[in-house]
């Protein structure tokens, strides 16, 4: 019979909640590279498609092809990207470029906080709040 101290319990058990937590994290880091593998290849199907909408301009038409096949190629290699490779790089990168890569994750945080702003507007145009600046110019426009 062995005799366990609560030390011992204790460490097991904060293993345990460790590993648990570990295989979450892995699951939905799973869950998010093929989520956004799958919308960068609808990007390229759509910009694809809207390519056509360029018969009479070759250039353009030609630059929405080079675009799609880019977006193509991008959801590919998140498909196919190891999570721990594209860790192992990143970090790689960010201690070769700290000034680089900072200045990049400021710059996606301003992106994705843009983003989330403008998703929260309203879309059909029915419902508009006058803005201070709406106020004073139908304030000047009525005198």
């Amino acid at each position: 019979m062995t005799n366990t101290s609560p030390t011992d319990h204790a460490k097991s058990a904060a293993q345990d909640v460790a590993q648990a937590a570990q295989a979450k994290a892995k699951a939905a880091a799973t869950h998010a590279q093929h989520d956004l593998a799958a919308r960068a290849q609808q990007q390229a199907d759509q910009v694809s498609e809207a390519a056509g909408a360029f018969d009479a301009n070759p250039y353009a038409q030609e630059a929405a092809a080079k675009v799609s096949a880019t977006l193509s190629q991008v959801a590919d290699a998140v498909r196919d990207a190891d999570f721990a490779t594209v860790h192992a790089d990143v970090t790689r990168f960010a201690r070769r470029n700290p000034a680089l890569f900072f200045g990049g994750a400021m710059a996606l945080g301003f992106v994705a906080a843009r983003a989330l702003k403008a998703s929260e507007r309203p879309h059909n145009g029915t419902d508009h709040t006058p803005r201070p600046m709406d106020q004073d110019v139908r304030r000047w426009g009525d005198a």
